[in-house]
């Protein structure tokens, strides 16, 4: 799935009408029922609309988004639900697609005395209305708030009276939910930072229309104010959104959220005259004295998204600890250093070509330690692969704390090269704070991306997947309460796991099955917090749900007109 710009989302809907005819009404009232639709899942389960949502208050605002809630307001009328529409602005500033929706409106009131219509001709900067003071007693009494003012073309921040309308909003009881149509009103919808997000409305519920938009994804502050993320396809086809991005002259990057219809080459059944070698073989470069349990931990979660074979490259000093994790783990014991980390002799050739033999995809990181010869003997070893690898933890570190970058290398195109860094040791890769790094997550990424010729996956909230070049995936599973050591070292077996599977998803790009591997981490991780709880959860709780996890997205790999991204 697509991710656009609002200027691109504009032009989807040019082109909707120009080459499939969908006119803009017809898309206004599919993006109305879609809302509507929403909220029957959400709120209809115990019966009726009407009997569910006692009462509904709608603020529209004069743009097409608030067309798209008079739409809503109308099905809800028709539903026999007690509706109130407060239209911040003049009738006669209505045009358009919008005009026509407030039109319909307005004559289903005419026989519907529970739609009532307040009308408040507000400018942003002008002074607070009287009619205000009703529409607040409308908004309190309310059991469901449907919020249209702003779409997802808002330019600037939000000042004035319809900052106040933000604030007041935002105060509302937990007991009134509010769904924002398209997005929430004050967020805006550009791939670019805000130095300064302006006041935007938190929204529990939010349904947004063809796609996903940067800013609903992307900010940090986007997840408090977007709340349940939903989106409708309303009639605009991929191809016509294809042809929408191919117009953009612009540099944007190039953005798609996998979803379970995407991951067809995870669920599928194996081939019966399948074998262990058919999988691939995984090894796991790390551990040190005190840190066996992340490199067994990766190497367990290698195994469960299906690797053939896992070895796990150790100092000899913790192979007895990661043999006793797991029976399933290889071995391949290493020379170690006075302090129990991995020595200088990995290099020695004949060392290195034992532990490469057969191996599909190498796993470097977890657990190794900043051990100063450990760190010298990764950096002096990347160079030499011509196997894809995963770059992870203390590996990473062993390149930024010399100053230094690791990079692809020409490994050909049947090789991909992938860095994990969380925010801190993408700051000390870059030369940069944390705090720069979380303002300009995307950018982070894809410079990264593009200086190292790696895929890259900035981890942490909306985890990016970045490849050379600009295109990126934004994941939208997980938690907070994956917050937790470890969780980190699951995520590169995985990564390294699916990796070695590449011959078994024929024709997938090494990108998309590192995509797959982070989102079903947080999948994981999301069926280990709905189990558990998120305070208590462990790194090894995400690695026992990854069976779990596969059969939800297997159960959600139906296409449908409406995909829930997150909760």
């Amino acid at each position: 799935m697509f991710i656009l710009t609002a200027e691109q989302m504009r032009e989807a809907d040019r082109l909707t009408t120009e080459r499939q005819e969908i006119f803009g009404i017809e898309l206004m009232n599919r993006a109305g029922g879609a809302v509507v639709e929403v909220l029957r899942r959400k709120f209809g389960a115990a019966g009726n609309l009407d009997e569910v949502l006692r009462e509904v208050c709608v603020l529209c605002g004069k743009g097409n988004n608030g067309g798209d809630g008079f739409v809503v307001a109308r099905l809800l009328a028709e539903a026999g639900v007690r509706v109130n529409v407060v239209l911040f602005a003049d009738p006669e500033q209505l045009h358009g697609d919008a005009q026509i929706a407030f039109q319909a409106i307005r004559a289903t009131s005419l026989s519907h005395p529970g739609l009532r219509l307040a009308l408040l001709p507000v400018g942003s900067g002008q002074a607070e209305p009287p009619q205000w003071r009703v529409a607040k007693e409308q908004c309190a009494s309310a059991s469901l708030l449907v919020d249209a003012v702003f779409g997802t073309g808002l330019k600037g921040p939000v000042t004035g009276f319809f900052a106040e309308v933000i604030a007041h909003v935002n105060q509302r009881p937990a007991s009134i939910p509010l769904v924002a149509v398209d997005t929430p009103s004050g967020l805006t919808s550009s791939a670019e930072p805000e130095a300064e997000p302006g006041p935007c409305i938190r929204a529990d519920v939010t349904v947004t229309f063809t796609a996903p938009k940067w800013g609903q994804l992307i900010p940090l502050h986007a997840a408090d104010a977007v709340g349940e993320f939903w989106v409708a396809e309303i009639g605009t086809s991929r191809e016509t959104i294809a042809a929408a991005l191919n117009g953009d002259a612009r540099s944007a990057p190039r953005g798609q959220v996998l979803t379970a219809p995407d991951l067809d080459f995870l669920l599928a059944p194996r081939a019966r005259e399948s074998h262990k070698g058919s999988f691939g073989h995984v090894l796991v470069l790390g551990g040190s004295l005190g840190k066996a349990g992340a490199v067994a931990m990766a190497s367990e979660a290698a195994l469960r998204v299906g690797a053939g074979l896992v070895t796990a490259a150790v100092p000899r000093g913790i192979q007895a600890i990661v043999a006793g994790y797991r029976p399933e783990i290889m071995l391949e014991p290493l020379a170690e250093t006075a302090s129990g980390t991995l020595s200088r002799g990995l290099l020695e050739p004949h060392v290195l070509a034992q532990a490469l033999a057969g191996k599909n995809v190498v796993a470097i990181g977890p657990g190794l330690s900043q051990d100063a010869e450990s760190a010298a003997a990764i950096r002096r070893l990347l160079p030499q692969l011509r196997l894809p690898w995963v770059l992870d933890a203390d590996g990473l570190n062993a390149f930024s704390s010399a100053g230094e970058l690791p990079h692809a290398g020409t490994q050909g195109s049947e090789a991909a090269a992938v860095l994990t860094p969380h925010p801190g040791e993408m700051a000390r890769l870059l030369g940069l704070s944390v705090a720069e790094v979380q303002a300009g997550r995307l950018h982070a990424a894809t410079h990264l991306a593009d200086r190292t010729g790696c895929i890259v996956v900035l981890k942490g909230h909306r985890t990016l997947i970045a490849a050379p070049g600009g295109q990126v995936f934004v994941n939208t599973t997980g938690n907070p309460g994956m917050a937790t050591g470890g969780a980190g070292d699951v995520l590169t077996g995985m990564i390294a796991g699916l990796l070695a599977q590449r011959r078994a998803f024929s024709g997938v790009s090494p990108l998309t099955i590192v995509a797959a591997a982070v989102l079903l981490h947080g999948a994981a991780g999301d069926e280990a917090a709905a189990a558990e709880g998120e305070l208590p959860l462990v790194a090894t709780d995400i690695t026992q749900m990854i069976g779990r996890a596969l059969r939800q997205l297997r159960a959600a790999a139906a296409p449908s007109c409406l995909l829930r991204l997150c909760a």
